[in-house]
């Protein structure tokens, strides 16, 4: 009788003892050898190659159009010629909207940027956007 009950309570121990064995951060699987030379990891910003960047001047592109309005954080609506365009805020425009009111006619400098994996979608991205000078 007693052999019945003590099958089920080393069993319960062994995987008690499993379980803290793999959860006490003792990671026993690496080398005793502290002498192997660790490999070192190149994050982005430490990369000595140029990031790609969305601002290249040379192939900016010129609008106007009438603003409709910020669509979250980062993103504004115009109505241009061809139809109302979200275009992404880039970097340090992110308070422009606020000096905007909707329906306000803006000019607007942007470029596109392919996005990756279908290179037929086309992601807008505002360099400068501000009030257009209607003249009255």
């Amino acid at each position: 009788m007693r052999q019945k009950r003590l099958f089920p309570a080393t069993a319960a121990a062994a995987v008690l003892l499993m379980a803290l064995t793999a959860c006490s951060g003792n990671n026993s699987a690496q080398p005793a050898d502290n002498s192997a030379t660790p490999v070192p990891t190149v994050t982005p910003a430490e990369s000595n190659e140029p990031t790609p960047s969305p601002s290249s001047e040379a192939d900016a592109i010129m609008g106007t159009g009438i603003y409709n309005g910020q669509i979250d954080n980062h993103s504004v609506e115009i109505e241009t010629k061809d139809g109302a365009t979200s275009f992404e805020l880039g970097l340090g425009m992110e308070n422009v909207p606020e000096t905007l009111n909707e329906g306000d006619s803006v000019i607007f400098e942007y470029v596109e940027k392919t996005v990756e994996g279908d290179e037929s979608l086309k992601q807008h991205i505002l360099l400068n956007l501000s009030l257009a000078d209607t003249g009255g």
